[in-house]
């Protein structure tokens, strides 16, 4: 989603744009975006300069490529250099041959790319120090769809008393369970809980007059629009929580998300839990954020004031060279 994001700003400046991905099964997601797609094969899980290659094959000096993905190398970034190109990476401090990384890495790149809540100051300007990759770091570069950055504006208008539960497209250690569980025993407000298409959730286990299931859910801005806050895993939705101004309760769920959880408290935009959480935690965090209104006021314009909505814009710009960014 965060590519897409890139891909429709790009396209209104007026580039040419298309997905490069390893197999079928990324084809199908990028598909329905009506932007094209090539499938170039190679191991999604461990990139080279054999697939460097690949992409080299089926672009031209002066294009820009976006690199998303946990398995890139030395090798593959190596072999990119030095060809024309502009290459640019989301870096998320994560790798599938390493797992979490402690610091930044130092990456052969014109531009590089982190978000997270707690990119700013995390040692990249000392790893990059020197040399001319360009850095957007911390949430102002958030990748957020552009159908997010009027929704605070209704959700003043419009927003109900119901809590928004997310895990994203995964539910794993049967994460939005616990969820569920500590927000009903932390408040007495109705659920809206999203499950992920291919995820499984036990929604026999909680009422239903308290718990509304919605299962594959493309645009989450309706229910944050009636939303009075938010438990949600610490991905990529945080951003989007965030630009709508709904307070939250992040929960890191996958082990590259505890970093992310960490600098979202750290900024003051939310409440986050540790790695461990349990149920009663999420119960103890829902019940602060429900009784006091001074607080939920304060998160959510903080929150709003850290991720405008424009970052994939000003992504897109860095990436095609424009002045204002």
């Amino acid at each position: 989603m965060r590519c897409l994001s890139v891909a429709k700003e790009a396209e209104s400046l007026g580039a040419g744009v298309a997905f490069l991905v390893t197999g079928p099964e990324s084809a199908s997601l990028a598909a329905p975006s009506g932007i094209g797609v090539v499938q170039v094969g190679g191991d999604p899980f461990a990139l080279g300069s054999e697939d460097a290659g690949r992409i080299l094959e089926l672009t031209n000096p002066g294009d820009a490529v976006l690199v998303d993905s946990y398995a890139v190398s030395d090798e593959f970034f190596d072999a990119l250099a030095g060809r024309g190109l502009r290459v640019a990476y989301m870096d998320d401090r994560y790798l599938f041959s390493a797992g979490a990384l402690d610091r930044p890495r130092r990456w052969d790149v014109d531009v590089l790319v982190d978000y997270g809540f707690g990119a700013v100051g995390s040692g990249y300007g000392g790893v990059y120090a020197g040399t001319a990759t360009r850095l957007l770091l911390g949430p102002r570069y958030a990748p957020v769809r552009r159908g997010f950055r009027g929704v605070a504006s209704v959700r003043g208008r419009d927003s109900e008393r119901r809590v928004l539960v997310t895990s994203g497209s995964t539910n794993p250690d049967r994460s939005l369970e616990r969820m569920v569980e500590g927000c009903l025993a932390g408040c007495d407000l109705p659920l809206d809980v999203v499950v992920g298409a291919l995820s499984g959730f036990d929604s026999g286990a909680f009422p239903p007059d308290r718990v509304s299931v919605h299962r594959g859910v493309g645009d989450l801005a309706p229910l944050m629009v009636r939303a009075a806050l938010a438990v949600s895993a610490a991905g990529s939705t945080l951003y989007e929580l965030s630009c709508a101004g709904v307070p939250t309760v992040a929960c890191p769920i996958v082990e590259n998300q505890s970093g992310n959880a960490t600098g979202f408290a750290g900024t003051g935009l939310g409440i986050s839990l540790d790695s461990r959480w349990v149920a009663s935690d999420v119960r103890a965090a829902v019940r602060r954020i429900v009784s006091d209104g001074l607080l939920r006021q304060g998160l959510s314009a903080t929150m709003m004031g850290a991720v405008d909505g424009r970052g994939a814009e000003r992504v897109a710009r860095a990436l095609l060279r424009l002045e204002r960014e």
